[in-house]
């Protein structure tokens, strides 16, 4: 690995001790019992799922999953991972607040075969991994830096990536953002934007851009930003913003009550609830009391797509733009990537 970001340094991350949770899946509506722990560098990220119901030689059976995009089984309404044993699903929130809080080595204990809904976000997540504490490790952090641009389509939905901060963002991110020239400042150049756009029957269309600088600690610099929020309109309707803790992972996931009969049918949505999803009915009525932000239903569109993207195994730079998509395209996407070697490059950081 010849190749360094340079003016950049950053260094691999676990956590500190282990954390346990508990919740109900939101689609098999079982509850399930997950305990992190730490793991060594360059470990990555790993689901150990131990089935104490289907003994083998009165041992439990124990499954290894790798959380990479190879072994995602299924992306329809949700991501799964899996192999010829074992299949657990609905892993993105979970992945999203790993790259939110810069986990990079971690073992995931699970002993069901979904991960628990929680409130419908990220926060839960995050909280438990922010209060065991995290551990500096002394191998650098790699990065997947994307070199071409790569389009995924299907039918009115896309989602393209595309070298981190191409022209069409350049202006207004660096314009509007930054109160110094950085034009030529090497350390400036490295992070993740997500431009995502929906439209959904009684939600209507939304649309946020999110942008985390790698090496930062505080990305916006202008005077004119909300630093409490995080959060920066680039016009009378559109934001920008950073901190995902603060901007998308508590953002929740959202579903239409119109649907609910067919999904219980096809044996989905068994555990969604009041007090994980926010429900929407054909007038446009939400419950589960007031929304975290006017556009929350598209911050969790990119909850979402974070968490699908870190199934590559790297912290991407690169610009995203999503239209209307989700899980499969997402999935799609990467493996369109790792097709060819000439899409991307990875590197290391370093001084």
């Amino acid at each position: 690995m010849s190749k360094k970001i340079y003016n950049y340094s950053h260094f691999q991350f676990t956590i500190e001790k282990s954390v346990s949770l508990n919740g109900i899946g939101l689609h098999n509506g079982k509850e399930c019992n997950i305990t992190f722990f730490p793991a060594a560098e360059n470990f990555g990220i790993l689901f150990l799922y131990i089935d104490s119901m289907n003994k083998l030689n009165n041992q439990s059976r124990i499954t290894y999953l790798p959380a990479i995009y190879k072994n995602i089984v299924c992306a329809n309404m949700s991501s799964k991972i899996g192999n010829a044993n074992t299949e657990i699903n609905t892993i993105e929130h979970l992945m999203s607040s790993l790259w939110g809080c810069g986990i990079d080595n971690m073992i995931i204990l699970v002993d069901s075969v979904e991960i628990p809904a929680l409130d419908g976000s990220a926060s839960l997540f995050i909280d438990a991994i922010n209060k065991t504490g995290l551990k500096k490790q002394t191998q650098k952090r790699k990065y997947l830096i994307i070199k071409k641009e790569i389009i995924f389509e299907n039918k009115d939905s896309s989602i393209k990536i595309s070298p981190f901060l191409s022209k069409e963002y350049y202006n207004i991110i660096y314009n509007n953002l930054y109160k110094s020239n950085i034009e030529n400042n090497n350390s400036y150049k490295y992070g993740l934007l997500i431009d995502f756009f929906i439209e959904f029957p009684n939600i209507g269309k939304q649309k946020h851009i999110y942008i985390e600088k790698y090496g930062e600690n505080n990305f916006f610099l202008n005077n004119n930003v909300d630093h409490k929020n995080y959060e920066y309109y680039y016009d009378s309707h559109h934001q920008i913003s950073c901190n995902f803790e603060k901007t998308i992972g508590k953002a929740r996931t959202f579903g239409f009550i119109k649907d609910a009969q067919k999904l219980w049918e096809l044996g989905l949505a068994l555990g969604a609830n009041t007090e994980n999803v926010i429900l929407i009915n054909e007038k446009g009525l939400i419950s589960n009391g007031n929304l975290r932000f006017k556009n929350e239903f598209v911050r969790h569109k990119i909850l979402d797509c974070i968490g699908d993207l870190y199934l590559s195994g790297y912290r991407l730079v690169a610009d995203v733009v999503c239209h209307k998509s989700g899980h499969s395209s997402t999935i799609h996407l990467l493996h369109k990537i790792f097709a060819d070697s000439d899409n991307y490059e990875i590197v290391e950081a370093g001084y």
